[in-house]
């Protein structure tokens, strides 16, 4: 993010409001609600609270695959990195 490049922030164990790259914004793929849910078994949780068993098994590889579409998109490259 520092040098200007975009940054995918792949969110399940802590709160991407807390943690995601400064400058990507735009490219944060989180699940961390449903983790919260799965983990806690409510969706209200102090600030800051971390979810450790299975989060991030919860974001899909297809999901991951149309982000990093959409960075390559948006830098100006028109073909799919992967389908």
């Amino acid at each position: 993010t520092a040098a200007g490049i975009p940054v995918i922030g792949l969110y399940a164990a802590t709160d991407p409001d807390r943690a995601r790259p400064y400058l990507s914004k735009a490219y944060v793929v989180s699940e961390y609600k449903q983790a919260v849910r799965n983990f806690y078994g409510t969706t209200q949780v102090p600030w800051g609270a971390r979810v450790k068993e299975g989060a991030m098994q919860l974001i899909r590889p297809d999901v991951v695959i149309n982000m990093l579409n959409k960075v390559m998109r948006d830098l100006g490259f028109s073909e799919k990195i992967l389908a």
